[in-house]
């Protein structure tokens, strides 16, 4: 895994999504931990890593660890969204202090809301 920066030629509210993000999906006691790599950002083109920790409980359809490489793209409205094999959708956006993420994953039986922070 290695981080590009991007090009000059990338607008810098896109650049600015470059990097490593942590944090989970859910809220409290049923947090998942995920991890966003931002590898590579190609004018309006992603290269992501999407990974999620191994999870606890009988409600959990994928209980165990995994991560993939996924191909990501900069919608008009400067979100962030990718699609997972399963069919899912997710959306990250920035917060205006550049500082996180907020995510969105949602499939035909699941929503989750996250947060994820810059690791630096």
């Amino acid at each position: 895994m290695k981080v590009l920066t991007p090009s000059s030629d990338v607008p810098a509210a896109l650049a600015a999504y470059s990097g490593i993000w942590t944090g989970g999906w859910g809220t409290g006691g049923g947090q998942r931990q995920h991890t966003l790599v931002v590898e590579q950002i190609d004018g309006r083109k992603a290269q992501l890593i999407y990974s999620l920790a191994a999870a606890a409980g009988p409600r959990t359809l994928q209980p165990e660890a995994r991560y993939l490489r996924v191909a990501g793209v900069f919608a008009e409205d400067g979100s962030l969204r990718t699609q997972l094999g399963s069919g899912a959708v997710v959306t990250y956006r920035l917060t205006p202090d550049g500082r996180s993420l907020t995510g969105e994953f949602v499939s035909s039986v699941q929503r989750f809301e996250g947060l994820l922070q810059r690791r630096d």
